[in-house]
């Protein structure tokens, strides 16, 4: 058994034990087919606090909560692990084709309340499959997905005439498009769009940033402003590079609507980074977004669109600009989702976009000879149709879906093809 079979039977070793806490499982005598125990799933009894996927996810995750100086200790869990088939024709018309299964996703860490206005967070990316990239797997810090302090500066001070005041410092997620607003926790597609990561501010080694933020709530707005440093020091980053200034609004207009959901949401960035200075976002120079999120019962639709400019040179460099659209609707409710995403993406230069590594590149890599231009090209179509199985919400989830895709390069197409994949998802 390999370390992805022992991380799978530690998950279901958490649930089974959170089953039997809960009341949720046990054994009755003699009902079995061979008349020994059998093991059953049965009603909690009344006045049992929450079901099982509470007690699981909510309950047995905290480690501490008092009244003391440090009020509460959560430990924080995720992991991902996915089943892949990707197949495709390269720019000369060979086909090709690969299978992986890798761990997607293992972070670990803790988070809290202390002092009675501070919260912190410290999440490590702790599983270095990197199988991906033609390397091995192993257990190990690969990168910090958050490690900061944030302090509620309204409730502190009694001020009344904002609703909220956080102040920040520390690694954080810079949040553009709503695949990055969601969280990898909660995204319901096996990955992003590739136009959402083209967006995303993260260092070489896939690490959140460090920075320092304020954020203002009022009425239906939120503002987020945050000075971002440009440094990728994987342990303890400093203010000896670049700089990244990035803001956000968001407006709630569901009183207006009537929905359960109706969210606006405007982001940009700027990069203050010289040639010589380390930079995120893969040297993107700016970028602005435009999220709109709309649910209502069954239904969701989820919409982003954006522009930016690549900091490159030659065919990698000048402007690039992409959108996707992705409706979703429960056919079972809350158990069984259909998930469907197109997504566009162009750039004034012939290499000024790419495709996701995973899993095209991955599978073209995989053959000698294939050609699909690195992935790089001006124009990228891709469309997504999936199946999402929830056993307790977003906690634990199977996620399974099938992209269809095609790239071109100054009007020459250098790669089109399908990947499918299914994913295990838990996390608390």
């Amino acid at each position: 058994m390999g370390w992805g079979g022992i991380l799978v039977g530690m998950i279901f070793g958490w649930v089974f034990a959170g089953l039997l806490s809960a009341g949720e499982v046990g054994l009755e005598p003699g009902k079995g087919l061979d008349g020994d125990a059998e093991l059953v799933i049965r009603a909690p009894e009344e006045g049992n606090a929450g079901d099982w996927c509470e007690t699981i996810f909510q309950e047995m995750p905290v480690l501490s909560e008092g009244d003391g100086f440090v009020e509460r200790v959560k430990l924080s869990f995720l992991y991902h692990h996915q089943f892949v088939f990707a197949d495709g024709r390269d720019r000369t018309g060979r086909n090709f084709s690969d299978s992986l299964d890798e761990n997607r996703r293992f972070w670990w860490g803790l988070e809290g309340r202390f002092g009675r206005y501070f919260t912190f967070k410290a999440v490590s990316s702790f599983s270095r499959d990197l199988r991906a990239r033609g390397e091995e797997w192993g257990l190990g810090h690969e990168n910090f997905r958050g490690a900061n302090v944030v302090f509620d500066a309204g409730e502190a001070f009694g001020l009344d005439f904002v609703e909220g005041l956080e102040l920040g410092y520390g690694r954080r997620s810079i949040r553009m498009t709503d695949g990055w607003r969601r969280g990898a926790a909660r995204i319901s597609t096996v990955e992003r769009a590739d136009f959402s990561n083209k967006m995303w501010p993260n260092d070489e080694d896939g690490s959140n940033p460090l920075a320092a933020w304020v954020k203002v709530r009022e009425g239906i707005s939120t503002v987020d402003l945050a000075l971002v440093s440009t440094d990728e020091e994987s342990w303890l980053p400093e203010w000896d590079e670049g700089v990244m200034a990035f803001a956000s609004w968001e407006g709630d207009f569901s009183e207006m609507s009537g929905m359960e959901v109706t969210d606006v949401w405007l982001a940009g960035f700027y990069q203050f980074a010289q040639a010589s200075e380390e930079q995120l976002a893969n040297g993107v120079e700016w970028a602005v977004v435009g999220v709109n999120r709309l649910e209502a019962g069954r239904w969701a639709w989820h919409h982003s669109v954006g522009v930016g400019e690549n900091g490159g040179s030659g065919e990698r460099d000048g402007l690039f600009w992409g959108w996707y659209t992705q409706p979703m609707v429960w056919l079972v409710k809350e158990r069984l989702r259909l998930v469907l995403r197109y997504q566009y993406q162009g750039s004034e230069g012939k290499e000024g976009i790419r495709l996701n590594r995973r899993y095209a590149r991955v599978a073209a890599d995989s053959v000698p000879g294939i050609d699909i231009n690195g992935g790089r090209g001006d124009e990228h179509h891709s469309f997504y149709v999936g199946l999402n199985f929830s056993v307790c919400g977003e906690n634990a989830k199977v996620v399974s879906g099938v992209l269809f895709e095609s790239l071109e390069s100054d009007g020459e197409r250098v790669y089109n093809g399908w990947t499918t994949a299914v994913g295990l998802r838990v996390f608390f």
